[in-house]
């Protein structure tokens, strides 16, 4: 019995020395994989020239650029509320599923004139056009109601864009119709994603005077003062955000948030709102993409050499997409066969499609587009321009014609009142980004592309060639592993910890 005893017990001693050994191992591995992590590229964004802009905010909180976790995600509900929304877009649903997951809030009503109610999965979605199960079956007399919403504001089939062209006879009536629905008038906050100050404006117009007010959570999907058709409507949204989060920030009455470092600085150079007021970045990051990317096995992950060439939307006539131009023009004729535009490879194309090829290939048109930050998030290795070649993009676009990132600004910015350029810190106003090399290197420095580790970037047609060429499936495979660890570990948390503490800043 004592030898036989002797043996197990030298050969449990074993056991555990062995299992110390190996997770020893893996956090030495992990900590030689992050000392490598750079951001941008010696030509292109990087940890020294993002930082050399932080000081022209005060108070800034450095996005992490290490793998870490900014605090436990679940430990919710951290504000227990109803929050109603209305957009049309389906960046909604995305935001209901980090919220739902990490029980930050209690519900998420989502109210829509358009035909994304066909698509939620994560929030309570009515419209007048579909019955997704938050009404009961339609009678007659309900289809026949649903024939006049048709013509009524903001609907899928009028004239008018939301909020942004109503009259004020229209706005109240949308008003009426919102709050003819009792999950808007169970709901203590409303969400304004898209567009953002239109939607806004209507609910600080219509209920100013109410004792009970929503709280307002304000996240621009775009720039804050997209979808504004006339200049002193700019100007009054800047003002309006001005009181909210300057003279009157310790109401409690908003909460503002941005979904990209650009906007995080853009807000405050226009309306000198601290950047503390805006801690909300990586919104954009799909849950449902991970998800289903993770399901693919590692041996069929970038498994194929073929690159694919992005923005792919359907709904931009080809001759007028300044992306397709530089793709046609300027890529494809030197790159070759190795790159080809996604829709060409797969007219309908989901995640599981896009994670088997070895990269993808961006010329983006904004600092921060959610279907490259899914793709990122989802391990997908991302070639994008170096930030010296996306500047003379800008800059050289023929006869403006063919404007590289030109849903970056709007044009119509308006500083709120008692607030100059001069005070915001900043060295140019965005508006001169495309036609100063300047303030185009230091604008689109903010961009999401050169502020995070792992993305791979060119500086001419010809170096692109040569480094897809040389990027190797076993290298793709690695970037993916990479990438992917640092979406779950540090990505996706920080945009946990973003809610919260946007929550926190709505008073009780």
């Amino acid at each position: 019995m004592e030898p036989s005893t002797l043996s197990r017990s030298t050969w449990i001693t074993v056991g555990v020395f062995l299992t110390v050994a190996l997770v020893l191992l893996g956090i030495l591995h992990e900590a030689v994989i992050f000392e490598r992590v750079v951001v941008g590229s010696d030509t292109g964004g990087g940890r020294e020239t993002v930082a050399s802009t932080f000081s022209s905010v005060k108070g800034y909180r450095q996005l992490p650029v290490e793998v870490r976790t900014l605090s436990p995600p679940g430990n919710g509900p951290f504000r227990k509320i109803k929050v109603f929304t209305v957009a049309a877009h389906n960046m909604v649903d995305q935001i209901a599923q980090i919220l739902s997951a990490h029980k930050l809030i209690e519900k998420t009503y989502f109210y829509d004139f358009g035909p994304y109610c066909e698509f939620a999965q994560f929030i309570s979605c009515w419209s007048p056009f579909h019955n997704d199960g938050l009404d009961p079956p339609r009678s007659p007399k309900e289809k026949a109601a649903l024939d006049a919403a048709e013509k009524l504001p903001g609907a899928r089939g009028g004239k008018k864009h939301h909020v942004t062209e109503f009259t004020a006879e229209e706005k109240v009536k949308y008003y009426e119709i919102l709050k003819g629905r009792p999950e808007f008038r169970s709901s203590e906050a409303f969400l304004c994603i898209f567009p953002p100050g239109p939607l806004c404006r209507l609910m600080l117009d219509m209920e100013g005077g109410l004792r009970t007010r929503k709280k307002l959570i304000i996240l621009p999907g775009w720039r804050f003062d997209q979808n504004f058709k006339q200049p002193n409507d700019s100007c009054n949204w800047s003002n309006d955000l001005h009181r909210l989060f300057v003279e009157r920030k310790g109401d409690g009455l908003a909460a503002l948030g941005a979904i990209s470092l650009f906007d995080v600085h853009h807000m405050h150079h226009f309306i000198g709102v601290p950047v503390i007021e805006i801690p909300l970045i990586d919104t954009c990051v799909n849950p449902t993409w991970l998800a289903r990317s993770n399901r693919v096995p590692d041996g069929d992950r970038a498994s194929k050499d073929l690159v694919l060439y992005f923005p792919a939307r359907k709904n931009y006539p080809d001759r007028f997409d300044p992306n397709n131009y530089i793709y046609k023009r300027i890529l494809k004729p030197a790159v070759g066969d190795i790159l080809m535009k996604v829709r060409k490879v797969y007219p309908r194309f989901e995640v599981e499609d896009l994670v088997r090829h070895k990269a993808v290939v961006w010329v983006p048109y904004a600092p921060t587009i959610c279907a490259l930050v899914e793709q990122y998030s989802a391990g997908i290795t991302i070639f994008v321009p170096s930030l010296t070649y996306l500047v003379q993009l800008v800059l050289n676009a023929t006869d403006k014609k063919f404007p590289t990132m030109y849903d970056t600004i709007t044009g119509r910015e308006c500083y709120a009142e008692g607030w100059t350029a001069k005070e915001s810190g900043d060295p140019y106003p965005p508006g001169d980004m495309f036609g100063d090399e300047g303030a185009a290197r230091y604008w689109l420095n903010f961009s999401f592309f050169y502020t995070r580790p792992f993305f791979r970037y060119f500086d001419s047609p010809e170096d692109l060639k040569v480094k897809l060429e040389t990027f190797t499936l076993s290298e793709a495979k690695e970037n993916s592993r990479r990438i992917r660890h640092y979406a779950s570990h540090s990505l996706i948390p920080s945009a946990v910890d973003g809610w919260k503490t946007l929550l926190e800043r709505l008073g009780p």
